[in-house]
């Protein structure tokens, strides 16, 4: 696993992105396990009777992608290169110019130019990162400047190049889907570079930096002009009202759904909890009628086949044969249900429909005390939370997933791909329900002189743990949710108190992630 990434995504909900990579001298059936605790104090009020598994997955919801192929902008634009899907476009437009019959490519066409709008984005999301990093591109040299200058050049020749592809599509007059999904990822793709490149105009100064500064305006305004020329509709200098602004903000955002399409699995999903309970009742329905059986056999032996005493003993025996069935049902939920899955998925390819992978999933409560010991170490209340809480004891949900990866079938459809992304989105709002909405007054002081009292609202923490498997062992980190009844103030996170009990599970450093709220451990 290359790294897990904790983020807030709205008020209510947090993104848990798990990576799985594959060795390529090893392709065997690798398994991948993701742990999430969540710990909850008493004003949650959450437990077994008040939120089961079954509530937690119909607030779950689970993508699994492919990582994106890793590209330099030199080697999509190399003319040699074999697995450039820019130049892979290139060659089957070549093909069709020489006679080939371009339309049993028309699938392999579609493909590659999806995956080159994954792949564009995220070069151009490093080149956003290389522009903030060591104190921003205000703060860099010429020497940096040309650099990107250089590297804006490059990226902007990879949209002209997919322009000319697009305009030469056009005059080959291909299928009409062909050539409206040509037209879409060309849109993309514009519309990827004027992204980009405004957040990297936003760091610049204008006065110090002005062949920079104007090396981007000119990028935009020929990308602009380009669209206007296709009438594609994404022309940010003629929107006059804020329907526009809308519909602009919309598209853009379909596009990007329909380019990473590519990198999406089909997804069989299948209910196991009702299977596994369904197998449960049956063994405790099977005990309530050896147990009822016995009862009538011993009557008859003792009172004959026609009386009352045997009336009676199978009027009770029936009586208790009900009750058992119920207990047993219940002591088996409660022993067995834990190691059961409540759901389980199978991935398939959407282009050859081979099975690339399964996964399990459950949700359940585990005691303090039968926590690893690693992980309650980690957890660790601390003084303050253990004294003032002695007697209420948290409430520690476990959502625990195993992911089997088929490792060869993978690299055997998509030989580009060097793993999975396994993304995880938790809406928390039912968690919230019952928080109530308090206030608390802080009394401050002004100029030494005057006092006054300062409103501020209560909050509540809700502890998580995340735990995965690494080549390196298990690897645990621990952050705390900051809350109140209108839903999440910020995660922080939370160094452990001394050295971890056990070797096999580190806390990697903290490190922020390339987007704002978003965590790396």
């Amino acid at each position: 696993m290359d790294k897990v990434l904790l983020k807030q995504r709205d008020r209510y909900s947090i993104e848990i992105k798990a990576r799985y990579l594959i060795d390529p001298k090893q392709l065997t059936r690798k398994g991948y396990g993701l742990r999430v605790y969540f710990f909850f104090p008493q004003p949650f009020r959450v437990s077994r009777s008040t939120y089961d598994s079954q509530s937690f997955f119909s607030q779950l919801k689970l993508y699994l992608r492919f990582n994106t192929p890793v590209f330099s902008v030199d080697e999509l634009l190399e003319p040699l290169s074999d697995v450039s899907p820019l130049v892979r476009i290139e060659k089957m437009l070549h093909r069709r110019r020489t006679g080939d019959e371009f339309f049993r490519e028309e699938q392999a066409f579609i493909y590659e130019s999806k995956l080159l709008g994954s792949v564009y984005k995220s070069i151009l999301r490093e080149l956003l990162n290389s522009a903030r990093s060591d104190g921003g591109v205000r703060k860099s040299g010429k020497a940096e400047e040309a650099k990107l200058e250089e590297s804006i050049k490059s990226m902007h020749a990879v949209a002209r190049r997919f322009h000319e592809v697009a305009e030469e599509l056009e005059r080959l007059e291909p299928d009409a889907d062909v050539l409206q999904h040509a037209r879409m990822i060309d849109e993309h793709l514009s519309l990827l570079l004027e992204k980009y490149l405004t957040s990297v105009l936003s760091l610049c100064d204008e006065d110090k930096q002005e062949d920079l500064y104007g090396r981007i305006v000119k990028v935009l305004l020929k990308e602009e002009k380009h669209r206007a020329e296709k009438e594609y509709p994404s022309q940010p200098s003629r929107i006059e009202r804020q329907q526009q602004f809308e519909e602009y903000v919309y598209r853009e955002k379909m596009l990007k759904k329909y380019a990473s399409e590519v990198l999406f699995f089909d997804v069989d999903r299948r209910d196991t909890a009702k299977r596994g309970e369904h197998v449960l009742y049956a063994v405790a329905a099977g005990i309530a009628m050896v147990l009822a059986t016995t009862i009538a056999f011993y009557g008859q032996t003792r009172f004959g086949n026609f009386s009352v005493s045997l009336f009676a003993l199978l009027v009770v025996g029936y009586m208790l044969k009900d009750r058992v069935k119920d207990f047993f049902r219940e002591v088996l939920k409660r022993r067995l249900g834990p190691h059961l899955n409540d759901r389980k998925s199978r991935i398939h390819d959407r282009r050859r429909k081979k099975r690339l992978a399964t996964v399990s999933e459950r949700a359940y409560y585990v005691k303090e005390a039968k926590l690893d010991p690693a992980i309650r170490e980690l957890r660790d209340r601390g003084y303050f939370e253990r004294t003032l809480f002695a007697e209420e004891e948290e409430k520690i949900l476990l959502y625990a997933k195993r992911l089997n990866l088929n490792a060869r079938n993978l690299k055997a459809v998509h030989s580009r791909i060097n793993g999975v992304a396994d993304i995880n989105m938790v809406d928390l709002s039912p968690f919230l329900r019952h928080l109530s909405a308090q206030y608390g007054l802080v009394p401050t002081v002004e100029n030494k002189k005057r006092v006054s009292l300062k409103r501020v609202k209560r909050i509540y923490h809700l502890n998580l743990i995340v735990s995965h498997d690494s080549p390196e062992g298990r690897i645990a980190g621990r952050f705390r949710l900051v809350v109140d009844a209108q839903g999440i103030k910020r995660i922080e996170t939370v160094e452990p108190h001394g050295p971890l009990p056990n070797e096999g599970v580190r806390l990697v450093p903290q490190s922020m992630a390339e987007e704002e709220g978003e965590y790396e451990y």
